[in-house]
């Protein structure tokens, strides 16, 4: 529900990855990040963030991440409980295209 000018206005929208590193693939898709890059740096950044109103958290390791009592549920499973997390975050499939078959 927003334009393209307030998407890319960095003031506005940002867009922070769990780590900045691409781990390569495994058998089902990407691999996780690792733990320890996850956990040197994704707070501090969150920190710096002072006025977020919305988190759109895409793909299971983010929602495992950011929900934590969808850490040892599926994606579909986990999707169920965002209306425990209505309005602050909402969760989207990543948009890969393995999810889209």
């Amino acid at each position: 529900g927003i334009d393209r000018d307030t998407f890319y206005n960095k003031e506005q929208v940002v867009i922070v990855p769990l780590i900045f590193c691409y781990l390569g693939m495994g058998k089902a898709g990407d691999l996780p990040p690792r733990i320890e890059c996850v956990l040197a740096w994704r707070e501090k950044v969150l920190q710096q963030l002072t006025q977020v109103e919305l988190i759109v958290v895409i793909g299971c390791y983010a929602m495992h991440y950011h929900l934590s009592e969808a850490r040892n549920q599926t994606v579909a499973d986990a999707v169920k409980l965002l209306a425990d997390y209505w309005p602050h975050t909402i969760s989207s499939l990543h948009p890969s295209p393995r999810n889209n078959r």
